[in-house]
């Protein structure tokens, strides 16, 4: 430990010194930076509220935020405003929604925003945008009266309806979560409801119908998942309570290990009764479930089963021919030797909206050995549904029996259920870079997901009867 604890420190302490180098070379910029985000952060209302947008993909924006108050993000590889549901793209519609105000780039300008508005700040050059109104609650009606935010802090926010005596379908700024609720001073609920981002999106935020007057959002609903595990949780605390006070008790801690003791004595008797019994009933059942797994409807396509291959997999270089690989059981590998090497994995190659992490997904991957080589896969399967297609690089040609050829980088491909079918996939490999393919169906990767229904198109009776 005293030979190893001081070199592991200094080498972190190294580490962080050269990141700060690495992200942070304009010490006086981002003085100057800090200091104009809390001047506007001061002037952040709940009638005039705006976010900054960072056009980078590193995440010292966050220490800003952190030091400053000022609201900030980028959109990358990372989930904006740290929700599942958040902005979408950076096209007018999101920024505006989202109250994106300025828009901040580091040695260049930015690409978005007023160029008339630019400022600079050591290496960083700012942009005001637009279409910033400051409206952090909108009307979806914009000729049904008027809505006014009145509070927006961590606790709440308390929006106010004037100009109509009928509900308004109101949206907030912000990404969606399922604790949100809303309650209209007269104490009456207000359902909320998941609103796509943007017209025709995947991502949400948060909507409610709300009467006249003044109505509170808060984020201490339910949880569609409360609750679950409870009654294991309180069963497990009851044993392990009743453990303690049994050990605590000497007649009965004497009765449980003499219990114990002649269970021990009848285990090997047991062992052998499970063995005899209980092996050739397992390996009937993983039979049955296997027998059971080839008839259904395909979820992913997939090389092997381990033991035996469930697909043809050739290769060959560009002017050369078709070899057939040899599969490796115990590795579950495909091998076309100085050819290619395939095999089954998990890949990240798709997602359902962008900026996001990819979800993990069953993959066919391909390893080539040569600079031109190519991969040919033929296998079986009963396709019926909607299927999520990706190729990490480059593009794949599949053909699937009785429907045309299809030129594959990323799709989603729907097929009706006609029993198995014969299925080919072709691909130029990248050079000495392992490329993977991606054929997943919809249900695998989006589960049934109520509680993101739409508002409705009209207000609920019970919210017009609201006074």
């Amino acid at each position: 430990m005293l030979r190893v604890v001081p070199g592991v420190w200094w080498n972190g302490v190294q580490r962080a010194s050269n990141d700060t180098r690495v992200y942070a070379p304009d010490p006086l910029g981002r003085q100057l930076l800090v200091a104009w985000a809390r001047e506007q952060a001061s002037t952040n209302k709940p009638q005039s509220w705006g976010r900054a947008l960072f056009e980078t993909d590193t995440h010292e924006h966050m220490h800003l935020t952190a030091e400053t108050g000022l609201p900030t993000f980028h959109a990358s590889w990372l989930p904006d405003l740290l929700l599942r549901e958040r902005i979408e793209d950076l096209s007018e519609a999101s920024l505006r929604r989202f109250n994106v105000r300025w828009v901040i780039a580091a040695d260049k300008s930015p690409s978005l925003g007023d160029p008339d508005t630019e400022i600079t700040l050591g290496s960083f050059r700012i942009r005001q945008l637009e279409s910033w109104d400051g409206k952090f609650a909108r009307i979806e009606d914009a000729a049904a009266g008027d809505v006014r935010v009145l509070r927006l802090d961590d606790r709440a926010v308390e929006i106010e309806v004037t100009g109509t005596t009928e509900p308004v379908l109101v949206a907030l700024g912000t990404g969606y979560y399922p604790r949100w609720r809303a309650h209209h001073a007269s104490g009456a609920e207000e359902p909320v409801y998941a609103l796509p981002t943007i017209p025709d999106g995947k991502l949400h935020v948060i909507s409610a119908w709300v009467a006249p007057g003044k109505t509170t959002f808060t984020v201490d609903g339910p949880l569609p998942s409360d609750g679950k595990g409870r009654i294991l949780s309180i069963l497990a605390l009851v044993l392990a309570i009743a453990g303690i006070v049994a050990w605590k008790l000497r007649r009965v801690r004497f009765a449980v290990l003499n219990r114990l003791a002649l269970e021990r004595r009848r285990l090997p008797r047991l062992v052998g009764l499970a063995a005899r019994f209980g092996i050739p009933l397992a390996c009937i059942a993983l039979l049955a479930r296997g027998c059971r797994d080839d008839r259904a409807i395909t979820q992913s396509l997939e090389l092997g089963t381990g033991l035996r291959a469930t697909a043809v997999v050739e290769a060959r270089t560009t002017d050369g021919e078709w070899q057939t690989c040899d599969y490796s059981r115990l590795e579950a590998t495909h091998y076309c030797e100085g050819l290619v090497v395939a095999t089954d994995g998990m890949a990240a190659t798709l997602n359902d909206a962008a900026p996001s992490w990819g979800f993990n997904t069953p993959a066919i991957f391909v390893t080539p050995n040569e600079p031109d080589a190519e991969v040919r896969i033929r296998l079986r399967a009963r396709l019926s549904g909607t299927y999520w297609t990706a190729a990490s690089a480059g593009t794949a040609t599949l053909e699937v029996e009785g429907d045309e050829p299809r030129v594959i980088t990323r799709s989603i491909l729907t097929y009706g259920d006609e029993g198995e079918r014969d299925i080919e996939l072709r691909a130029k490999l990248p050079a000495y870079d392992t490329w993977s393919f991606t054929f997943v169906h919809e249900d695998t990767l989006l589960p049934p997901r109520p509680f993101l229904d739409p508002p409705p198109v009209a207000a609920p009776p019970a919210i017009r009867a609201i006074r």
